[in-house]
């Protein structure tokens, strides 16, 4: 998720809270204090209550996205319930981020697999370019971002359809490889914009996009050429991200590279791996808010990092379940527990921003509230990766969870 810039320093009282949100409140006092202990096959012992809720949030937020498909298989990327508007806006690599969990869906679901194929048709025939080398790529608004091309990679690796896309798969990888320079970093852009912009802040989000994708293709065909190029993007980042976090650090890196860094562990079990996703993960509960806004990943004493949003909530939820994952892994106790406390402040956030019912706007379609998530407490608007990033936290939660 791209912050936004303008951060807002918290006021020390909150104001007084919305309907839906004090309806919110409520249905999550039924959940209770009970004790969390941790489950000794190394699942997530969550309050059962709690994950009934994740789980019905999930589906919530699956009928919300399949709800809201425009005719051209493209999604609603912005809608203000407080005006009744839908946004003209796009940006194309969160639609592709939310192809993705469409794709997901799909491949469970074959009722949603129409929509998926409307949504990736879309994609393939309105931006997909291959340039005089053969390189596949993204262009959208006459750019083509690393990001962007790697999570069309990460979409097409999820389609029930990937074996009818070989082709353009391969020339999205190969279009992403010749973004990565010999010391295994990479450059923002195949096409570059006609304004300046800063590389390094943009690499803070696509290189851990570019190394998962790699990753994720690499294991899945089984190649090892393209393997090796996600280790050494791996090591190139672990040396500016990890070593020197105290010069670098920026908490919307943490997610990319806790996926892809979670990945090459469980393959290898290099220490290295863990604790670069330990002291990335210990640094983003400096954010957590543990005593206004409970659960939402924000600390007004570093304006730098943006302002409250829910898709970051939802991105840095999901990197908390694999940092979990991790620590129980490699057996540390302390930060497997300090983990799973803060995925229960953090999803009980989560769950107090979905819209359940009508709340504040009952006067307003059902289908453009229910199940997806507000912007912030005081931000009614909707935007799509708010419902993508919660529902991929949702589903990380509902796959580590202890049964029963």
């Amino acid at each position: 998720m791209v912050p936004e810039a303008g951060a807002r320093t918290e006021p020390a009282r909150p104001l007084k809270a919305s309907r839906s949100l004090r309806v919110g409140c409520a249905l999550l006092l039924v959940l209770g204090a009970a004790a969390l202990a941790r489950s000794a096959s190394g699942c997530l012992a969550l309050d059962p209550v709690l994950v009934d809720h994740v789980r019905a949030g999930a589906r919530l937020a699956e009928t919300w996205l399949l709800a809201n498909q425009r005719d051209n298989g493209l999604l609603v990327y912005r809608y203000d319930p407080a005006r009744d508007h839908v946004s003209g806006r796009n940006n194309a690599l969160r639609q592709l981020m939310a192809s993705r969990t469409l794709a997901r869906i799909a491949a469970r679901d074959p009722a949603a697999r129409p929509a998926h194929r409307r949504n990736l048709e879309f994609v393939l025939r309105h931006w997909y370019r291959v340039d005089d080398e053969g390189r596949g790529h993204v262009l959208y608004d006459d750019k083509s971002k690393l990001g962007a091309n790697a999570v069309a990679i990460r979409a097409l690796l999820a389609s029930p359809d990937l074996a009818a896309h070989g082709q353009v798969l391969r020339q999205l990888v190969d279009g992403v490889l010749s973004l990565q320079a010999s010391d295994g970093g990479f450059r923002a852009w195949l096409v570059e914009p006609d304004y300046a912009y800063d590389e390094d802040y943009l690499l803070t989000f696509y290189s851990g996009e570019a190394i998962l994708a790699l990753h994720e293709y690499a294991t899945r065909l089984g190649d090892d050429v393209v393997l090796a190029h996600a280790r050494r993007a791996i090591e190139h980042y672990r040396a500016r991200y990890v070593d020197a976090i105290e010069q670098n650090f920026y908490p919307a890196y943490v997610p990319w590279h806790t996926f892809a860094l979670d990945a090459e562990h469980r393959l290898t079990a290099d220490p290295r791996h863990a604790d670069a996703v330990l002291i990335m993960n210990d640094r983003l509960l400096t954010l957590l808010d543990r005593q206004v806004y409970r659960g939402r990943f924000h600390n007004p004493r570093f304006p730098a990092y943006g302002r409250p949003h829910v898709a970051s909530d939802g991105v840095y939820t999901e990197s908390l379940v694999h940092a979990h994952a991790v620590a129980e892994r490699v057996g540390d106790v302390a930060r497997a527990r300090a983990y799973r406390d803060a995925l229960d402040l953090a999803l009980r956030h989560l769950v107090k921003l979905q819209y359940r019912d009508g709340g504040d706007f009952p006067h307003l379609p059902e289908h453009r509230l229910r199940g997806a998530l507000r912007t912030d407490v005081r931000d009614p608007a909707i935007r799509l990766d708010n419902v993508q990033h919660a529902l991929d936290a949702f589903e990380a939660v509902l796959a580590s969870a202890c049964e029963g």
